[in-house]
């Protein structure tokens, strides 16, 4: 059966995943290249299986280092396909399927510095120097965040934190109000304190963050024109990232206009590594929603261009023995020419993506269709869906030039446009 769905609204996944295809591997194959999947040793999944073009899948064992686990495949084709399980919570399962060239597989790995700490500190303190409708918000480590009301305990708790040196950044904001009548939090910055520390103590109460003091700073406010945009009104949000911190800026609900401002860390305040960076995201459309953001280190007036909305796929059954396989078509479009996955998740406990590379797709539509892993060793029937009930899925479709997965590492101008789409099937 085909059908292009039900639209559901939208709901959040960064889940990486992906599908197949590929080419007869030669009797006696000779490696090319190598993917080399690293976790943190606490997150590797349960299972995971190597396609070596079109070839059959193979169970991969990890290798244990200190605190990792790596999954090791030589590759005789030029394109490839990684499969992973895991038991997410008690009963709930997630499977992913990633097609791409065998250098792009390690981006399903997870070493990011705050999933893989061994243990995590909690850092104490208080705001000063708030007035009347001002609020604070107060971040650190990996967008560890909390806010602070004028008027109100003036005291926040900043936790998990890794160990190492922190980078703390309270941003005060004036609290405006639409034409509704609701409170849109974070709307203007009004100051900045920005304190690199040292490894702080577990526990350790911070001194005063005191807007009235010397270490208070004004941001830098510059234009930022949102093109491509359309009838939606969009939500910009700036982040602030160093060596030992990635943190929520400011928040903006619901920009209509096309020329808007937005605030940064000036120049006199950054140190060499550091990166900002303007997102903006659009209002669901039909369930579409698109996103767009910029990585800069000197702020200046900038444009985000907004990519094209999506295309809906073609959805429909592949086969239903000996496991229900999906299958998901979509039309290639230019601004989204990186990734592009499909999640299905059926009832409450079992989760499926299935995604593809720009480059295995080789400039053709993307085929994303769930390939027949039963015969695998250690595959487990529970990971998969079941015929007669109803799926939502989401897809999300990804461009620009950032790199792709969890470990990804922005440079000074580095972009990333996606655009998300959902609704219902039966299979």
């Amino acid at each position: 059966m085909s059908a292009r769905g039900t639209r559901a609204h939208p709901f959040a996944l960064l889940m990486l995943a992906a599908c197949s295809d590929g080419a007869l591997a030669p009797t006696k194959p000779t490696p090319t290249s190598a993917a080399d999947v690293v976790y943190c040793k606490e997150l590797a999944p349960n299972w995971v299986a190597f396609q070596d073009g079109d070839g059959a899948w193979t169970q991969a064992q990890p290798t244990i280092a200190g605190r990792y686990a790596t999954f090791h495949h030589a590759f005789a084709a030029q394109r490839g396909g990684i499969a992973t399980a895991r038991e997410v919570l008690p009963g709930f399962t997630s499977l992913s399927i990633q097609y791409g060239a065998p250098n792009e597989l390690s981006m399903v790995g997870d070493t990011r510095p705050d999933h893989c700490a061994a243990a995590f500190t909690t850092a104490l303190g208080s705001v000063a120097g708030l007035a009347v409708n001002e609020a604070a918000f107060v971040s650190a480590g990996y967008n560890e965040r909390e806010g602070v009301l004028a008027g109100e305990d003036n005291t926040f708790t900043l936790f998990p934190l890794r160990p190492g040196p922190q980078d703390i950044l309270a941003t005060r904001t004036l609290r405006t109000r639409n034409g509704t009548g609701a409170t849109n939090d974070g709307a203007t910055v009004t100051g900045f304190i920005l304190r690199r520390s040292a490894e702080l103590p577990d526990s350790a109460t911070l001194p005063v963050l005191d807007f009235n003091s010397q270490e208070a700073f004004q941001p830098a406010v510059r234009g930022l024109t949102l093109a491509g945009l359309g009838v939606p009104p969009a939500t910009v949000q700036m982040g602030f990232r160093t060596a030992n911190s990635e943190n929520l800026v400011a928040f903006v609900a619901s920009q209509s206009a096309s020329n808007v401002s937005y605030f940064a860390i000036p120049d006199g305040k950054l140190e060499s590594g550091d990166l900002q960076s303007i997102s903006a995201t659009s209002a669901p459309v039909l369930n579409a929603v698109r996103g767009v953001t910029v990585y800069f280190h000197s702020p200046t007036d900038r444009t985000l261009t907004f990519g094209a909305p999506p295309i809906t796929p073609e959805i429909s059954v592949a086969s239903t023995a000996p496991m229900v396989r999906m299958r998901t078509r979509f039309a290639a479009q230019a601004d989204y020419d990186r990734l592009t996955s499909i999640h299905y998740q059926q009832a409450p406990n079992v989760s499926v993506t299935v995604a593809m590379t720009g480059t295995y797709a080789a400039g053709r539509d993307y085929d994303l269709t769930m390939p027949d892993l039963t015969g695998v060793p250690g595959f487990d029937p529970r990971w998969v869906l079941r015929s007669g009930t109803t799926l939502i899925w989401t897809s999300f479709l990804t461009g620009g030039t950032l790199g792709l997965g969890l470990d990804a590492i922005p440079v000074d101008g580095s972009t990333k446009r996606v655009a998300t789409d959902a609704g219902f099937f039966t299979p």
